[in-house]
């Protein structure tokens, strides 16, 4: 290493233990927020949780000797560690998917800490890259360690609802010369892939179903859906036996309605396959009813397909990229508007389809009977993993983590280093040192419910991170 030895390691280390319990209050403490995206409102773009989040950490870093200052739009907060030499930006992201799904282990917005572990929406995905970032500055600050660059660190809070927040950020300000994304993993990603997004609503309308609803966000797997449909006995009877065959489906009957919910398992898009969609359990079984009207199986038939196995098949998109793999198509939310019926989809793709060829392809499926809105087409990326930025951080990780061998690799979610100039994501945990846990299937990932955060793997990734700012600081200022 150009910069980092076992003076300044011992340092970090010291540091980050005499500060463990400030570091784990500062991060619960954002945790805290219900930083959902909510109705637009004078100064708060994305609704009061999320402005609630830009202030409180512009409070943050202030408290900790960082000039900061909130857009005037109230998008993002910018924060600064002031030097002469070049501009490294730190991007990190505030806002959370919604907290769907049943929380065991403590209710989503008030985290507590098991043994090695933090619970809470966010602590994970991202407001641990917030903390991160603000720990890495106050470290290079107050232990004097070798530094030119200035530091511009970001927090936004449009990241997971479509990334209006840093497209603001790219209109209104100067790029870095360099950027880090703590919002990945170790070493870091180098590709993204094409994002789109849509809505497909049904021409008919439904005769029996009243309501079919699931959902906050387009980029989780719909892990629960609700219908009402409209009582008779014969079809409440085919509706019991499903529930008989079928624990993911239960049903009661209140006088003229019937109350259905199906559940599957919520999981983040780009993890489709770990998944379970709800919306195809329940359409699926409600197909096998044979007193529920034509008219709306004819609904439900094309509501399975499209959904179909996460991959794009139903609207005649499936492929597999040769870098990239199988390409993404998955469904979030689930909504009747109008008697209609409405899906979200979510498509992650490879570089080797063009985005106005799957366009193409969703409007020829949807045809005469489904109208088809796109509301986000954002063109991946792959970069060099051999420029001097780019082997220093995996270099670097591996000096101070001591895990060899882990390679940059691609990603099916999405950062702002897609909308960002020479920006390298990077990660927020160890995952390498992580304890094992014990907890049902679909919790504790970053989409889901009981979001966790390793301790270990956290304070472990604020040391790799700093390493590395020392490192790539060298190099843009030799």
């Amino acid at each position: 290493m150009k910069i980092v030895n076992k003076t300044y390691l011992n340092q970090i280390d010291n540091y980050i233990k005499e500060n463990k319990t400030a570091i784990l209050d500062d991060l619960m403490s954002l945790v805290r927020i219900p930083s959902v995206k909510g109705e637009a409102l004078p100064g708060a773009p994305f609704g009061e949780g999320n402005k609630q989040m830009i202030h409180q950490t512009a409070a943050l870093f202030e408290r900790n000797g960082f000039k900061s200052e909130i857009e005037k739009d109230g998008y993002y907060t910018l924060s600064y560690l002031e030097n002469s030499g070049k501009t490294i930006g730190i991007f990190s992201h505030g806002d959370v998917v919604p907290a769907d799904g049943e929380w065991l282990v403590c209710p989503p917005f008030e985290p507590i800490i098991k043994g090695d572990y933090m619970f809470g929406r966010g602590c994970n995905d991202d407001k641990s890259g917030v903390i991160g970032a603000l720990y890495a500055a106050k470290m290079i600050k107050e232990l004097n360690l070798p530094f030119k660059s200035q530091l511009v660190m970001y927090t936004g809070t449009n990241e997971e609802a479509g990334m209006d927040d840093i497209l603001k950020f790219v209109e209104n300000e100067q790029m870095p010369d360099l950027s880090l994304v703590p919002d990945a993993d170790f070493p870091f990603y180098y590709g993204e892939r094409s994002i789109l997004r849509f809505f497909v609503t049904s021409e008919k309308s439904f005769e029996a179903i009243k309501d079919f609803n699931g959902g906050n966000a387009e980029n989780i797997v719909l892990g629960e859906v609700n219908a009402k449909i409209q009582y008779s006995p014969a079809l409440f009877n085919d509706i019991q036996k499903i529930c008989n065959e079928n624990n993911t489906i239960t049903a009661h009957n209140d006088g003229d309605t019937i109350f259905v919910c199906a559940k599957g398992i919520s999981a983040h898009t780009g993890a489709v396959d770990k998944g379970i969609n709800a919306a195809k359990l329940l359409a699926d079984a409600l197909l096998t009813c044979q007193n529920l009207p034509q008219n709306d199986k004819d609904i439900l038939i094309d509501v399975s397909k499209f959904i179909c196995d996460g991959h794009g098949k139903g609207f005649g998109i499936n492929h597999i990229d040769k870098n990239f793999g199988s390409l993404i198509c998955s469904n979030g939310i689930a909504r009747t508007e109008n008697g209609k019926m409405k899906l979200s989809f979510d498509i992650r793709a490879g570089l080797e389809l063009e985005i106005e060829d799957i366009k193409r392809n969703v409007f020829s499926a949807c045809s005469n009977t489904w109208k088809a809105e796109f509301s986000r087409c954002s063109k991946g990326y792959v970069m060099d993993i051999n420029s001097s930025i780019a082997k220093s951080i995996t270099e670097t990780y591996e000096f101070v983590s001591g895990i060899k061998g882990k390679q940059p690799h691609l990603i099916s979610g999405g950062t702002y280093a897609r909308e960002l100039k020479n920006a390298y994501p990077i990660g927020t945990i160890n995952h390498e040192i992580e304890e094992p846990i014990d907890l049902p299937k679909g919790h504790g990932n970053y989409h889901g419910p009981d979001e966790k955060l390793s301790i270990t793997g956290f304070l472990d990734a604020i040391k790799i991170f700093t390493c590395i700012l020392l490192e790539i600081d060298a190099i843009l200022n030799k």
